[in-house]
């Protein structure tokens, strides 16, 4: 865009509408990408690490408290395990994000990929409130608590 037809836009007593208006017919104006927050990136890290080897600490340390309600610790062990047990070790891509605290997860594995929707509670410090893993592009483990809700 021209610097003296953004100047005049600036000088006018309805700058706002003026720039906005430019901006658009310009195509100048680029939808916001949301950033994942360090929160997300790490509860990222820790489930690639839980997919990788189950430990209920860890498991317990980064759920918010609503995160065992519907699927037990228990349950989500059996289910993380069965899961390791298919696609071997993984590691995770960058998410997919919704908003700074919620995306997708695509974690690289030896054998297959898998996918995790993920939700961090927007409390301080924000903790897992929903993890959705299943196996990436293929119908879901038979019997898998924490596949995505239809």
């Amino acid at each position: 865009m021209e610097t003296r037809r953004l100047r005049r836009l600036l000088l006018t007593q309805n700058m706002p509408s003026a720039m906005m208006s430019e901006l658009c017919t310009t195509q100048a104006l680029e939808p916001r990408r949301p950033r994942a927050s360090p929160q997300l990136r790490r509860a990222a890290e820790q489930i690639t690490a839980l997919v990788n080897a189950w430990s209920d600490g860890l498991a317990q340390a980064i759920a918010a408290p609503n995160l065992f309600l519907d699927v037990t610790l228990a349950q989500r062990r059996m289910t993380m395990e069965a899961l390791h047990a298919e696609v071997g070790a993984c590691r995770s891509g960058a998410p997919t994000l919704d908003h700074a605290l919620r995306g997708e997860l695509r974690l690289t594995c030896e054998r297959g990929a898998l996918s995790a929707a993920v939700d961090l509670a927007p409390t301080k410090p924000p903790r897992l409130q929903r993890a959705n893993i299943e196996r990436a592009g293929e119908p879901p483990v038979q019997g898998n608590p924490l596949r995505r809700p239809k």
